[in-house]
Formats: structure tokens, C-alpha cells, sequence
């Protein structure tokens, strides 16, 4: 006959299940006889109220035992940072109890967020912007989101007058959780040039909030109005490919909408759909947004005299900050011939 105290080999694991539940296992070993008392308790503070938990026996070739205890925690009672479990031992062998406190302040729990830096818009005078940062692998779902400003003189204050969200939390296959944060400001040159934005995430699990800072804002003033330059017509031929182009470039913001119109001759304009079901026509746009925002506007056909000639092709340009579209015209266009590029009004 002899003794042999349980021992606690590895740590104490921890695993999410859904929905919404954290379970702990515990694993101790080596020990002899095989009576043993294992509970479980939780609380605020000092544990005190017990827990059902679940244990099952594995006999060792060399007589000894070993035991594995699991618990389930609900979500809702990690929200309290201090919610902590603890699971403790009585054996023959230990003259007082083992245990050891578990939270998920431990420096070994495995899902506090992974905050991403805040992607980088950019930044126009008097004009809404959206500062975005994505927050993933959390658990619990209780996630507090602050976006501060920090000026270029240092004076760092909080923002509460502008639209802040939290879009919708998602629950991912790993039953963690995710969520983006948004901040929409209207950023002025006098306020905001040179001011750094900082999202502060707190999360039950962590010591210390996480921030993302981005860098500092270089707010542009640019020119908002589409510039329009006239089309630029090939020589035609028959039966060639030909490629009317039209080139707009300054504009602000990206809400740039291109239209295309054939007006046959003595006939009122209409607009020309990509595909067409003949396929005569088709629309290609290519954007720039590197540095400034331009779009180039072709349209393709394969001419024939018959269909094309002495018709009339029309770029229409719209976007928000106009009054009203902005046109250029082909003229009447023919075999062999450039036309004469007219601007028109609507």
C-alpha cells in the first residue's frame, strides 16, 4: 500500500463552446487512491457559489490515477472583470486543499482583441470622412470603443458630438467575436490639419485599454468641380475599330457618374447601354485615385457608314456638385474626317 499526492501536470485549459460558454478542464494526475473531491466555485472576488461539473477517471498502468474535471462558465459572468473561478482539490495526501484561481485577466487566456491599425482615408476640407478599425478574436462580447483626438499641439480630447458606431457584432466559427469600429467626422483645415486620431479599446480581459493611432491628418482643399476636356475623335474608317474618348479629372468626392448618348440626325438623343444587344457599342471606364481623382471615359464601336454617319456622339458628366450635367459632343461624325467637338448645356 502507498500514497501518492495528485499532481497538476499542465494548466488548466480553456475552450469556447456555443453558444455563448467557456469551459475549463482540469487535469490531475499520479495520485493514489483514487478518492478524490474536486469542486468548483465561482464569484466576485472570493469564489463562494458552486459549480455542477463534469469529472471522468483514468487508471495508470503503474496503479496510480488520474482525473479530468470540466466546467461551463456562461458568457454573461466574464463581463465582470472581477468574475474569477476557482477550482480546488481534497485528497488523503494534502494536509490542506489544492486550487488554483482562474480569470480571464490571466496572462495565458486566449482571446482578448486584436485591434488593426485604422485605415487611412483620405482627408478633404468640410467634407465627411469615415476612420474605420477592426476588432476581432474577443470573448466575451463586451467591447467599449472611444476615439479621442489629439491636436497638433498636443491637447487631446474626446470625441462625443460626432457619429460614432459600433457596427454589429459578429460571431465568427471559432465562437469569438468581431465588430469595426467607425468614427464619421467633417474635418476643417483650421482644426483638423495635423491632428491624430486614436481609437481606445477596452475589453474585459485586458489590464490596459489597446489604441490605434493614426497619422497625423493632411486635410486637402482640392478643386471639386469635374473638369471635362473635349473627345477626343479618331480618324475614322470603314469597318475599323474606332474609340471615342473622353478624359474628367479634379473632382470631389468619388461620385462620378458617366453617361453615353448616339443622337441620329434629326433625331432627339438617346442614351447608349453597355452591352447593347447588337453589341455595336460598348463602355469602358479606367479611374485614377493615387493622387487625384480623374476618370477616362471611352466608348468603342466598329464604325460603318451606314449606322455612324453624320451621328452625333454625347458625354454627359454628372456628379453631386454640379448644378447641371456637363456635355461634350462628337458633331456629326463621318468617313475619313475629324469632327468638330462642341461643348453643350442642359
Amino acid at each position: 500500500y502507498f500514497l501518492a499526492k495528485p499532481q497538476l501536470l499542465v494548466p488548466v485549459s480553456r475552450r469556447l463552446v456555443g453558444p455563448g460558454e467557456l469551459k475549463y478542464l482540469v487535469t490531475l494526475e499520479k495520485f493514489y487512491p483514487k478518492e478524490i473531491t474536486i469542486r468548483w466555485t465561482n464569484g466576485v472576488g472570493e469564489p463562494q457559489e458552486s459549480l455542477s461539473s463534469t469529472e471522468s477517471f483514468t487508471d495508470i498502468p503503474d496503479g496510480t490515477h488520474s482525473v479530468c474535471s470540466e466546467v461551463t462558465i456562461p458568457e454573461e459572468l466574464l463581463k465582470n472583470t472581477e468574475f474569477t473561478v476557482r477550482v480546488s482539490w481534497e485528497h488523503e495526501t494534502l494536509d490542506t486543499p489544492g486550487y488554483k484561481d482562474l480569470s480571464i485577466r490571466d496572462s495565458d487566456y486566449l482571446w482578448t482583441p486584436v485591434v488593426k491599425e485604422i485605415q487611412k482615408p483620405k482627408v478633404f476640407h468640410d467634407t465627411p470622412v469615415t476612420l474605420q478599425c477592426h476588432i476581432s478574436g474577443y470573448f466575451p462580447n463586451d467591447i467599449t470603443v472611444n476615439w479621442l483626438r489629439r491636436s497638433l499641439h498636443q491637447e487631446l480630447c474626446e470625441e462625443t458630438n460626432l457619429v460614432i458606431r459600433t457596427r454589429i457584432p459578429r460571431k465568427e466559427a471559432d465562437n469569438t467575436y468581431s465588430c469595426t469600429a467607425t468614427l464619421t467626422i467633417i474635418p476643417t483645415l483650421s482644426i483638423h490639419q495635423g491632428a491624430e486620431y486614436i481609437c481606445r479599446v477596452d475589453h474585459p480581459s485586458l489590464e490596459r485599454p489597446i489604441e490605434r493611432i493614426t497619422e497625423k491628418i493632411a486635410v486637402q482643399d482640392l478643386p471639386w468641380i469635374p473638369q471635362v476636356e473635349e473627345i477626343i475623335v479618331p480618324k475614322l474608317e470603314e469597318k475599323k475599330k474606332a474609340s471615342l474618348t473622353c478624359n474628367i479629372s479634379g473632382y470631389f468626392p468619388d461620385h462620378l457618374k458617366v453617361s453615353w448618348f448616339k443622337k441620329e440626325p434629326g433625331t432627339d438623343s438617346h442614351p447608349i447601354k453597355t452591352p447593347l444587344p447588337n453589341d455595336y457599342y460598348k463602355v469602358i471606364e479606367a479611374k485614377d485615385q493615387k493622387e487625384k481623382l480623374s476618370c477616362q471615359s471611352c466608348l468603342k464601336f466598329t464604325y460603318t457608314s451606314k449606322r455612324d454617319h453624320g451621328a452625333e456622339f454625347i458625354c454627359r458628366v454628372d456628379h453631386p456638385i454640379l448644378e447641371h450635367p456637363i456635355e461634350r459632343s462628337t458633331g456629326p461624325i463621318g468617313l475619313g474626317k475629324l469632327s468638330m467637338n462642341r461643348t453643350r448645356n442642359t
